[in-house]
């Protein structure tokens, strides 16, 4: 006997329908699910045997914290067919893929995100990759997922630029060149040599707020050249100094002779001695040897470079102070006598200008026997002589002793 269908009641047509909707959710949901696995998912990545290295650099590098998509971008194409290479386990035919894009490392580091480092307030970003228009890639990526630039990065850029100086030889570009100073340019200064040398050589090259010297070591030491000869870096500013002191021989041409190095005045007398013997009583042509007992240092009296006495402004910074101590008790009624019997005794410090201060409202000079006549002069009329002398104090400075 046929039985015939049976009918389906509307509950289970419904629940029916609702399997097929879950069935459906679920598959699309498990689609999803490894689409975004594939897709963004990083241990995807890592399942690849390939990626061992790349992704053990991965987890410890500053990205470790952006999914792979985020940086590496492929097609929809191109991921089905890594996909499929993978799952039939031919993984060394997928070849080189998803290079990352200028554009990509500007959505972080030119957005403003203080939590990423901003290339547009670094002094090397502005240069290379703004002016320069260089791709991070360029030099970021030279080691897989190790982002900090190799020293030789730099190398095929600035082959020219090489390090001359031994002890720097194994110094990073960066050690000098600050590529991430916010301010400033990449030209090291003064405080980037300090970083490294000792503490003596700090003291030695910190220089005085009062000297010249307010500039970069780079001004006199250039590590990218060989073979310096520092003596003529000083030409390089001082030019005049420089052919003037040629003239006074070579010792004198040689600024290391006077001026040690990191500092810019000279040691004082101990420098002169150095060439001059003990004391300026050693030098032969020194006509003034008193100065030495006074302790008046050389540059007191010469000026630097020319070595010649600066002129009687000189002589009168201290003889002003000191005048009758400096000559002997009545000098001044007996220097005329003095200058006709030794007149060198006189212009070793002084010159006929000074005479002329004096003796020139006066016919000049007195005749050769006016100590004889003078008393007559002064009685007669003796408003001549007080044009010059003043009678009191120098009719005393001889008669007071007669």
């Amino acid at each position: 006997m046929r039985i015939p269908p049976r009918d389906l009641s509307a509950s289970q047509n419904r629940w029916l329908t609702a399997a097929g909707v879950l069935a459906l959710v679920g598959g699309v949901y498990g689609a999803y699910a490894i689409y975004v696995y594939t897709d963004s998912n990083p241990n995807f990545c890592k399942s690849c045997h390939l990626m061992n290295e790349a992704w053990d650099r991965w987890a410890v590098s500053e990205h470790k914290v952006i999914d792979c998509h985020k940086c590496h971008h492929a097609t929809k194409v191109e991921g089905l067919r890594q996909l499929w290479l993978t799952l039939t386990e031919r993984p060394k035919e997928v070849g080189p893929h998803a290079k990352v894009p200028l554009e990509v490392c500007e959505q972080c580091h030119r957005s403003g995100d203080k939590r990423w480092l901003q290339i547009m307030a670094t002094a090397g970003h502005r240069v290379h990759v703004i002016q320069q228009k260089l791709k991070c890639m360029d030099c970021h990526a030279q080691s897989l997922h190790q982002f900090a630039p190799p020293a030789k990065i730099c190398s095929p850029c600035h082959e020219k630029q090489v390090v001359a100086v031994a002890g720097m030889a194994k110094q990073h570009c960066t050690s000098c060149h600050n590529f991430l100073a916010e301010k400033g340019s990449l030209v090291p200064n003064r405080g980037t040599c300090l970083w490294c040398h000792s503490d003596s050589e700090k003291a030695a090259m910190k220089a005085n707020p009062d000297s010249p010297m307010q500039f970069a070591c780079s001004m006199c030491h250039n590590p990218h050249r060989a073979n310096q000869d520092l003596r003529q870096r000083c030409r390089t500013c001082h030019a005049d100094q420089a052919a003037t002191v040629a003239k006074l021989g070579p010792k004198h041409s040689d600024c290391l002779t006077c001026h040690k190095p990191h500092t810019w005045k000279p040691t004082g007398d101990s420098t002169c001695r150095t060439c001059h013997g003990n004391g300026l009583k050693d030098v032969a042509a020194h006509s003034v040897p008193e100065h030495v007992d006074r302790n008046i240092r050389c540059i007191d009296c010469h000026s630097p470079h020319k070595w010649k006495v600066r002129g009687t402004e000189t002589c009168r910074q201290c003889h002003q102070f000191l005048k009758h101590k400096v000559h002997p008790e009545g000098w001044l009624t007996r220097h005329g006598r003095t200058a006709r019997r030794a007149e060198a005794q006189c212009t070793a410090c002084h010159t006929r200008a000074l005479c002329a201060d004096c003796h020139g409202k006066v016919p000049l000079p007195h005749p050769t026997n006016w100590p004889s006549l003078h008393r007559d002069y002064a009685r007669r009329d003796p408003k001549v002589c007080r044009r010059c002398h003043q009678p009191k104090e120098f009719c005393d400075s001889c008669h007071a002793k007669y």
